[in-house]
């Protein structure tokens, strides 16, 4: 009798396999409990990416979203620094002093170091490697903290060195020049980062495209310097000293900063 129930149980539980379903224990058969086995096979894990890390898609966001606000309020303070910035004025331009869309422009100046710590962050740190098990906004902080450390410090050393050298118009001159440039630098660079994240830009293309951007502000630095500070052939070799020492060596050092940090990850991760 127990030898036929045990055939009969036998025959179901091979019946139910052969129709896609397979047992395991706690069921009333024996300790099994009939599961349908899904079809199909198992699936790979989805690796870590820049467009669907929601921190990343957050500051983009939100860096459009100031952008939009701040091209709308403050407008017409960058289109006249862009109209007198081929144009020597021999008076003080007041518009720039005692105009108001002048407070917007700071927050132009405070997204740059932004762009550039996503850029650094993606390029740099190699976040499909190292933060499967850490939260992205820690390296993401630590790498836009390390840019805006270095553009507050490129302020400060440009408006000491400036004040024991030149004269007050010539320095307020220059620090309008030098704002407004950084403010165009984080303007282009949002489509570049969004080029980078959301449409497959390559790491080789992306760098390429930061070190024009870059050489052509250092450019538009050069002239400004030669027009502001030394306008004769004889202050040539000055302004050369003066733009390597103040912005190549920072660049540099900021590019040892960023192979440290990438270097500490790498270990630690």
């Amino acid at each position: 009798m127990f030898e036929d129930t045990l055939s009969i149980i036998t025959d179901s539980v091979n019946t139910l396999e052969s129709k896609g379903v397979y047992l395991f224990s706690d069921s009333l058969f024996g300790g099994a409990e009939p599961v349908r086995k899904l079809p199909g096979i198992e699936g790979e894990l989805i690796g870590y990416s820049l467009e669907n890390d929601i921190i990343v898609t957050s500051i983009l966001f939100f860096s459009f979203l100031l952008l939009s606000y701040v091209l709308k309020k403050g407008s017409r303070l960058i289109l006249h620094q862009l109209k007198d910035f081929f144009v020597e004025r021999e008076r003080t331009n007041m518009f720039v002093e005692t105009g108001q869309e002048f407070r917007y422009q700071i927050f132009l100046i405070l997204n740059t170091p932004i762009m550039v710590g996503m850029l650094f962050y993606g390029l740099f740190l190699q976040p499909e490697k190292h933060f499967l098990t850490v939260s992205t906004w820690i390296p993401i902080t630590l790498c836009i903290g390390v840019c805006l450390v270095y553009f507050v410090l490129k302020f400060l050393l440009y408006s000491f060195v400036n004040w024991v050298f030149f004269q007050s118009s010539k320095r307020s001159k220059w620090i309008e020049m030098y704002s407004l440039i950084v403010s165009i630098l984080g303007l282009v660079l949002f489509p570049l980062v969004s080029l980078y994240i959301y449409f497959d830009l390559s790491d080789r293309n992306t760098l390429i495209s930061l070190g024009i951007l870059l050489l052509f502000c250092k450019i538009l630095l050069f002239y400004k310097g030669f027009c502001i500070f030394f306008p004769n052939f004889r202050g040539l070799l000055y302004n050369i000293l003066y733009l390597c020492t103040l912005e190549i060596i920072p660049l540099i050092i900021l590019a040892k900063v960023v192979s440290e940090l990438n270097e500490g990850w790498t270990i630690n991760y």
